[in-house]
């Protein structure tokens, strides 16, 4: 730097300092404010303002903060001492003077100092910060809650002792006709229902729990009138003022209150009590509910019903006396009648179903009543047959039906009763039976062949007569039968095919007298006498059992023929070629009505010397098999038993080759 420019410099400088100085006498000095006292717990962060500093010129502020004291050994810094909000940390309990010097560039300010209280942590005593009350206006009856916010600052960070506290509430002022007082002045919440219009006032102390007080902290909250109103009926009034006797009629009442309204708005509620002045001789007519809002009434007589209410809100305030009327007409007051009734058909057959009919009438229907009343019809047995237990199937139908079940006269009366309930006189209606369904039936038993033996079937039919059935009953009654047979002693086979059914037979096996008896009962349970018939079988016999000439047929296969080859019906069958034997019987076939057919054939067998070919079999076929197993003659009879066991017996030969039966010789 060369000394030109060096003396430039000082030049500038004399000449802002030349200027400062001329101007320092036209500018006010700014105000410095170090802030409200503070009073903090060792170990915590205690925040500084000096933002309410200010400057005539508006200019910029710089900030300068210092300790003017301090407990001698404290150590205590400012985070940053040339900022409007700085903070510090005290370190010891005592007092913290704090001084704040704020200049605008040009002159400084003078000193502005603040007081920082710092106590030992537990020292702290609780501060109750806020009190409210709500709602702040509050009705007469309407609860209100009391609520308050309580700082300790042992509770902070710098301490976190978690010191509790405890609020105490005392009634300080209030109206002097009230007597309600708080649910409970210990609790952090509580209520008190205000009972009188005015003001009333609460202060509150809370105490933490090394018993440290704060200062009392008062709130306040002044009632409005409302809920002091009583309510007005202006009117009462029935739906309908000209209702027929059975109607339903609504009553209703409009009521005003003035808590309800305005600025009030307490939504009172209302107990109504409603009552009838007066009512036609006769009715016994009531309220639905005295107590409804809108009671509902049916009047039933004709003639005029007066009514009153009363209201009663919430508080307990009675309102005047409404009053409502309505006149029942004349209509709803008719009796019915019943103009018809009948009984289809009315001379029935016992187990007829008759049906009774009636038709009703009521006035109220017609004319300018034109009520539309329901009518209902009532049956009843008036009178029966003593032994009778007919009944109506539907006593409340238009048109019920029974069924007689004894001859005699039967008597019913109907009534209609409406809708309103009134009930006409009683209409009675008769029915007399026939005496069809009351006879028994009878029954004669034909049999044929007439002269039958053994063997012979015989059919017996009964002959079925009902009194029912013919000229002006003709019920079409039906019949089930019930046959049963007394046989001879020896006789074994002979059983009835169906003994329910109207024609039965069976087939007597033995000579004698058989018995058939018979009984028939009709569809309504009537039974006819006993009916016996005695049927003599006499005696018979069959022809003997004869055999055809030749007797037998003998075919036989062997097995070296190719396949399909038919069976041998002549020469010798070798041995080990399957024989079989057809007897050919001749029977006496039927003879006195009894099929001699056969019954069984008892085949023998005998074979040569040394063959294994032995039998003994019954069959009931003609057929008889058999395997020559050596060379020779096998003798073969049979005996023939027909179905009445006569029998007969024939015999035969049967001679095989010597093939098939020689060894084989083998050269060597």
């Amino acid at each position: 730097m060369n000394m030109n420019t060096r003396l430039g410099r000082v030049a500038g400088c004399l000449a802002i300092a030349f200027a400062t100085a001329r101007c320092a006498d036209k500018i006010a000095p700014p105000t410095a404010s170090a802030g409200a006292a503070v009073t903090a717990d060792v170990g915590s962060s205690v925040s500084l303002d000096g933002t309410q500093s200010k400057d005539p010129q508006g200019r910029a502020l710089a900030y300068d903060w210092t300790f003017a004291s301090r407990p001698a050994a404290s150590r205590a810094s400012f985070n940053d001492a040339h900022i409007a909000t700085p903070s510090f940390v005290p370190d010891l309990d005592g007092q913290y003077a704090v001084s704040l010097v704020v200049s605008n560039g040009v002159l400084s300010s003078p000193a502005s100092q603040v007081m920082v209280t710092v106590r030992r942590c537990g020292q702290a005593a609780p501060e109750v910060t806020a009190v409210v009350a709500q709602p702040a206006n509050p009705n007469v009856q309407n609860a209100v809650t009391l609520s308050a916010t309580v700082h300790d600052a042992d509770n902070d960070t710098a301490c976190q002792l978690g010191q509790t506290s405890k609020l105490l509430w005392t009634a300080v002022s209030r109206p002097g006709a009230s007597r309600n007082a708080l649910s409970d002045p210990t609790a952090d919440r509580p209520t008190i229902v205000p009972d009188e219009v005015g003001t009333y006032q609460f202060s509150v102390v809370a105490t933490d729990s090394t018993g440290l007080q704060s200062e009392p902290r008062f709130v306040s909250f002044t009632t409005t009138n409302c809920g002091f109103a009583t309510p007005t009926v202006v009117s009462a009034a029935a739906s309908a003022t000209a209702p027929n006797p059975g109607d339903v009629v609504t009553l209703s009442a409009v009521v005003q209150d003035a808590d309800n309204i305005g600025t009030c708005a307490s939504g009172q509620t209302f107990h109504f009590e409603w009552s009838v002045s007066s009512r036609p001789a006769g009715s016994s007519a009531t309220l639905s509910d005295p107590t409804a809002a809108s009671p509902s009434f049916t009047p039933d007589v004709p003639g005029s019903y007066q009514f009153s209410v009363t209201v009663t809100d919430s508080t307990g305030r009675t309102s005047n006396t409404g009053h409502a009327q309505l006149t029942a007409t004349p209509c709803g007051s008719a009796v019915p009648t019943i103009t018809s009734a009948t009984a289809t058909p009315a001379n029935p057959n016992i187990g007829t179903a008759v049906a009774l009919s009636a038709t009703a009438a009521d006035t109220d229907n017609g004319g300018t009543c034109n009520k539309g009343q329901t009518l209902t019809l009532h049956w009843a047995f008036v009178t029966r047959p003593a032994s009778s237990s007919a009944f109506l199937n539907n006593p409340a139908a238009q048109s019920p039906s029974f069924t007689p079940d004894v001859v005699g006269t039967y008597q019913f009366s109907v009534t209609a009763r409406d809708g309103t309930g009134n009930t006409s006189p009683s209409t009675f209606v008769g029915v007399t039976t026939t005496n069809c369904g009351t006879h028994a039936p009878s029954v004669t038993i034909l049999s044929g062949p007439p002269s039958p033996v053994p063997g012979t079937a015989i059919l017996v039919a009964a002959v079925v007569t009902d009194d029912d059935n013919f000229g002006t009953c003709n019920l079409g009654e039906t019949f089930t039968f019930a046959w049963s047979l007394a046989r001879p002693p020896a006789s074994v086979t002979a059983f009835l095919d169906d003994p329910t059914a109207r024609l039965a037979n069976f087939t007597p096996d033995v000579p004698g007298t058989y018995r058939v008896s018979l009984t028939v009962t009709d569809s309504r349970g009537f039974s006819s006498p006993v009916a016996v018939r005695d049927i003599v079988v006499g005696l018979c016999g069959a022809l003997a059992v004869s055999f055809d000439s030749p007797a037998f047929t003998t075919s036989f296969t062997d097995p070296e023929d190719p396949p399909g080859t038919p069976p041998h019906v002549a020469g010798q069958p070798n041995v080990g070629s399957p024989v079989t034997m057809v007897v050919h019987a001749n029977f006496g076939g039927v003879v006195c009505g009894f099929n001699s057919g056969p019954r069984q054939y008892v085949w023998t067998l005998a074979g040569p010397s040394g063959s294994t070919a032995v039998a003994f079999a019954t069959s009931n076929v003609a057929q008889f098999n058999f395997t020559p197993d050596v060379v020779g003659t096998y003798d073969i009879s049979v005996q023939v038993v027909d179905a009445v066991f006569k029998s007969a017996t024939v015999s035969t030969t049967v001679s095989t080759t010597g093939c098939g039966s020689d060894p084989i010789d083998v050269d060597h």
